[in-house]
């Protein structure tokens, strides 16, 4: 009726009648969507027609959606074993857990629940071939001359650096670092011959002055 009003007071103000009808259109144009946006559903609901029907909660899925007459509610089941359901949802399915497939090197690290996805991780002494982590491959040893910096976990590969002065490694490793030079010193000997990056250094027994003849 405020409308009706409205137009009859802009028709006195000497607006044409071609104008007054499409502001009034507007006008019943917007009413109209504010009418048909139906109830306010909420986190847990999903809007069917005109009513708001409950979502299934994690761990289960929809077996039949809500009748649209409010006569009843939608209908939830467990999730299957070997599935689950992480949020409140509307789905008729529920997720497949993740095969953690032996034949690529992962083995079970979480089991899944009906609420959760199985975790997969590589076997000890391999690592992620990628960032997906669908197969692992084998830990990289380090080589004579360098130690590891950081060893391997399941996700990376070995970290390995150059043995620095005064250390060395003489073995292929994907775990040891590199090893100090002996300390001759501390065994009462004397370095013989200097270590490098790929040997230890030699001891040996410090050489015995010469004695001198006793006079006859």
């Amino acid at each position: 009726m405020g409308a009706w009003w409205g137009a009859r007071r802009l028709l006195r103000g000497g607006f044409s009648w071609a104008l007054v009808c499409t502001l009034l259109w507007t006008h019943l144009g917007l009413a109209s969507l504010v009418l048909d946006r139906g109830p306010n559903c909420n986190a847990k609901q999903y809007k069917l027609s005109d009513r708001c029907c409950s979502k299934c909660p994690p761990g289960q899925k929809v077996t039949a959606v809500c009748p649209g007459d409010s006569s009843g509610d939608t209908a939830c089941a467990p999730c299957e074993e070997g599935s689950f359901q992480a949020e409140w949802t509307q789905e008729q399915e529920c997720t497949p857990h993740r095969a953690c497939s032996e034949n690529a090197g992962l083995e079970v690290y979480m089991p899944g629940t009906t609420t959760s996805q199985a975790e997969c991780r590589c076997r000890r002494g391999t690592h992620c071939s990628s960032h997906e982590c669908h197969t692992c491959r084998h830990n990289t040893p380090c080589g004579p001359g360098q130690g590891v910096k950081q060893q391997a976990t399941h996700e990376r590969d070995t970290v390995c650096t150059n043995c620095p002065d005064g250390s060395f490694s003489n073995v292929s490793s994907a775990t040891d670092p590199c090893q100090p030079w002996s300390s001759c010193e501390a065994q009462n000997l004397v370095q013989k011959e200097k270590g490098t990056p790929l040997s230890d250094v030699i001891c040996g027994e410090s050489p015995q002055p010469k004695r001198e003849n006793q006079a006859k």
